[in-house]
């Protein structure tokens, strides 16, 4: 440990900047990551909660659970460099039944790409066109908005 501390002195003014900027970087990163993964943790409880709710009122999935990961993985296709697929986006919301078929696709999205479907919309849509969105739930009778 001694040595250490004896080469850390010895080190030029600019390496040692060097050095803390790097730490710093790192201890960034981390509390970022911590940050976010507590607030994924925290919101899949709820999903869970919310769950449980509609299952109680009698409400079942549409789909198979697979199907949810397919939903997910043509929402994140979707997303384009100069010009989302929007038509496939609102069809997938269309084929959502009721509010359970929309948080099992939280979830999918969740587990396959790290992020939320609010994350996602507001990302490719602006806000007329996540109304849309949620325009088509609710047609559905489906409570949940983004």
């Amino acid at each position: 440990m001694k040595v250490l501390i004896v080469a850390l002195k010895n080190l030029p003014q600019i390496v040692k900047l060097i050095l803390a900027v790097v730490i710093l970087i790192l201890i960034y990163t981390m509390v970022k990551r911590t940050s976010t993964w507590l607030k994924m943790k925290n919101s899949q409880f709820q999903i869970n909660q919310e769950q449980a709710v509609f299952e109680a009122q009698g409400q079942a999935l549409t789909y198979a659970p697979s199907q949810y990961s397919t939903y997910a993985q043509i929402l994140d296709s979707s997303r384009g460099y100069f010009n989302d697929d929007e038509d496939s986006i609102y069809n997938v919301f269309r084929s959502m039944k009721n509010d359970l078929d929309v948080l099992q696709l939280e979830k999918s999205y969740r587990a396959d790409f790290g992020a939320t479907i609010t994350d996602f919309l507001n990302s490719v849509f602006n806000r007329t066109e996540i109304n849309d969105v949620n325009a088509i739930l609710a047609v559905n009778n489906i409570k949940r908005k983004y």
